[in-house]
């Protein structure tokens, strides 16, 4: 099992990309939009500070075949609940594909050797200011019987 905490908060794949037209004729191109860019920067940060720990993952990795992947979404109440304890819209399924292709980035391996993905969300310990995520890695063990 590999566990990488504090990571960057993914942002969500609606904000990940931007559309943009280069000439008044030319088509459409799809670029990562700056909040993407940013979380990019955040992510590389955090891989400099924890360079240790990306190492050792990366180890765990080549011993392992398929994947589990099981984000925690950490964010302050006020993120998650209004003033009166309704649930504010946020999708958290959202969050997946960019954490996803980060980890697999960073780790070395294709994202089509996850079979299994979770999410949850969940209020940060003592409502501390500021978002992240945790990463969980398990072998998966796929049965074709």
């Amino acid at each position: 099992m590999i566990t990488l905490q504090k990571l960057p908060f993914p942002v969500s794949v609606n904000a990940a990309y931007a559309n943009i037209k280069r000439s008044r004729f030319g088509p459409i191109t799809r670029i990562k939009s700056k909040k993407y860019q940013e979380y990019d920067r955040a992510f590389s940060d955090w891989c400099l500070c924890h360079s240790k720990d990306v190492k050792e993952a990366r180890a765990l990795v080549k011993e392992m075949g398929l994947f589990e992947l099981h984000i925690i979404l950490y964010l302050p109440k006020s993120r998650l609940f209004n003033k009166k304890g309704e649930i504010k819209k946020l999708d958290c399924s959202n969050f997946i594909k960019t954490c996803e292709d980060k980890i697999t980035e960073i780790l070395g391996f294709d994202d089509s050797r996850i079979f299994a993905c979770s999410v949850i969300k969940t209020p940060n310990p003592e409502n501390l200011i500021g978002s992240w995520c945790d990463v969980i890695i398990e072998e998966h063990k796929l049965s074709l019987t």
